[in-house]
């Protein structure tokens, strides 16, 4: 008889393995260095003469799809830059700049973006009805902190320095620094929480009643009044608006 087997047997056992995925998302290289540019000006004329140096190089139908899909092709070819070539260039940058990042979660709790028909990134303001124009009403994301925000900047302080227009700031949350203005909008929410109070008014008499309240703040004395009736007349707003009125 033989002896009995003593060998054991064993099973294979299932085995794990942890597999993790990166994923790296890597910058969009820049077209435009906009940190070698020291004013907006000289950066948009500088794209506008690089489109019109590819244009020449592509050397493709005006009819054909690529000339529609690809807008920087329409610029002009010869020949002075045009209005359009500006507008066209200042496009192409906005949009190369807005493409260099990603707006988190974080940053759009409170705000609400949208593309426009240009897919350019806007911030949908509550100011939609306003007539003024769309980039002031819809104003176009600028990533803050940025080279290119700053360029931004300068293209307005020549129209300031032409025009003699000076910025002078008051301390943040400090109203009693502009107590001037601050004064004019008290008395215009004292006259309609006392007039009209939870009275809800059409347009016609909303219309009226800020006409009424406008000439009432325009009559007020800017200097004191003198008990003496032949004295000083104090001078008034409307003695600017309206003279010997």
């Amino acid at each position: 008889m033989p002896p009995p087997d003593t060998s054991e047997t064993f099973e294979d056992e299932p085995t794990s393995s942890t597999v993790m995925a990166i994923t790296v998302q890597e910058p969009v290289p820049k077209l435009f260095n906009a940190e070698r540019f020291s004013s907006w000006n000289t950066l948009v004329r500088t794209a506008m003469t690089a489109m019109r140096f590819l244009k020449h190089r592509v050397n493709i139908d005006a009819n054909s799809a690529l000339m529609q899909k690809r807008k920087w092709l329409s610029i002009t070819s010869e020949g002075p830059f045009t209005a359009e070539d500006y507008k066209l260039a200042t496009l192409i940058l906005l949009q190369l700049h807005q493409q260099e990042k990603s707006i988190s979660d974080h940053e759009t709790a409170n705000l609400k973006f949208f593309k426009d028909e240009d897919g350019l990134i806007r911030l949908r303001s509550r100011m939609g009805n306003a007539d003024w124009t769309e980039d002031s009403i819809h104003p176009i994301l600028l990533w803050k902190d940025t080279h290119l925000e700053t360029l931004s900047q300068t293209q307005k302080d020549p129209y300031f320095t032409e025009h003699e227009i000076y910025w002078k700031f008051i301390p943040e949350l400090a109203p009693w620094f502009g107590s001037t203005y601050e004064r004019l909008v008290a008395i215009a929410k004292d006259a309609f929480r006392k007039t009209v109070g939870k009275n809800v008014l059409t347009f016609d008499e909303l219309q009226t009643f800020v006409s009424e309240v406008e000439a009432s703040m325009n009559h007020r004395p800017l200097t004191y009044v003198t008990t003496d009736a032949d004295g000083i007349l104090p001078l008034r707003p409307i003695d600017f608006i309206q003279p010997n009125k």
